[in-house]
């Protein structure tokens, strides 16, 4: 009883259930194989077998070759990147905040336009799939659920 007294008090729960399996599914399982597979022990010819051992970060963190190729290689590219981020994104972005009126809409509409071309895209497939006539519709008709196409739209 406890239970369905805590489910009605929090329907919106129910909401956040895909998003939540969804980030289980493809974040935190395959980031737990990944530090489970971390552990593995080596043995030869390339192989792993399944163990409890830090040989692997031993030899990640105790080899400077892994340091100097790999961290630092990484940093590398992660402080290079911001750089340019900055280099390219600063300037039209304070040009932008500085400008007035109708010059400030248009540039603003040239920056935000290309984030919208995949929702703009997303909804005429809902819109193939809902319109009168359209695959929802022929596939109820098909299947003899309903004998006319319904309005969704």
């Amino acid at each position: 009883m406890k239970t369905r007294k805590w489910i009605s008090d929090n329907p919106h729960i129910f909401l956040l259930m895909p998003g939540i399996v969804f980030l289980l599914v493809f974040l935190v399982i395959p980031l737990s194989w990944i530090i489970r597979v971390s552990f593995y022990q080596e043995i030869a010819g390339g192989y792993m077998k399944q163990a409890w051992v830090l040989e692997n970060y031993r030899r990640f963190l105790g080899d400077l070759w892994y340091m100097r190729n790999v961290l630092f290689f990484s940093f590398k590219i992660a402080v290079f990147t911001t750089a340019i981020a900055i280099f390219l994104a600063y300037p039209p972005s304070l040009y932008i905040s500085r400008s007035q009126g109708r010059k400030k809409q248009v540039l603003l509409t040239l920056v935000l336009a290309p984030l919208l071309i995949s929702m703009v895209c997303l909804i005429f497939g809902w819109i193939v799939i809902f319109r009168g006539h359209g695959l929802l519709n022929q596939m109820t008709v098909w299947l003899g659920i309903t004998t006319q196409p319904i309005k969704y739209m």
